[in-house]
């Protein structure tokens, strides 16, 4: 018997492959100029990359309902809390810096003042922090987790 994917499941595998595509783009046009052997941003972009990988791996194991892309989502989500976390709270610290940049020379952000600028760091890196958690809950509700049992015995 074949088994049914829901629309939620399809969603998040969709989400996860359609993410790793953009990320990979922009990844390469970001980086293009600067990753070569040496480079000081050399290691953030093996990071980024090997988290597009992992992401483009778990969507298509989702769309075929593998019990190793739920887990292997789970597990990529929680490395994505735990990295973005950090993240915030690194950026916190040196947001004086941040901050002053955002004033000068970041003309898409529009801020005005150190104020502004302070509350749009927050919001941008807490919402990335927090963002993972959700296909977490998704993916570990009983219902979800009925598709990925394998019923052929």
């Amino acid at each position: 018997m074949e088994r049914k994917r829901s629309k939620g499941v399809t969603f998040w595998a969709w989400w996860f492959i359609v993410g790793g595509i953009l990320g990979l783009a922009g990844t390469i046009k970001y980086y293009r100029t600067a990753a070569f052997p040496g480079s000081p941003f050399l290691m953030p972009f093996l990071v980024q990359v090997a988290f597009i990988v992992v992401s483009l791996t778990c969507g298509i194991l989702l769309l075929q309902l593998k019990e190793s892309g739920r887990k292997g989502t789970i597990l990529l989500c929680c490395a994505y809390f735990l990295l973005y976390s950090y993240l915030t709270i690194h950026w916190w610290q040196s947001n004086k810096i941040v901050v002053e940049r955002m004033l000068k020379y970041d003309k898409v952000a529009r801020v005005k003042s150190q104020e502004q600028a302070n509350m749009k760091l927050v919001r941008t890196s807490a919402g990335s922090a927090v963002f993972p958690l959700i296909p977490i809950y998704f993916l570990t509700r009983p219902k979800v987790k009925e598709q990925f049992e394998d019923k052929e015995s």
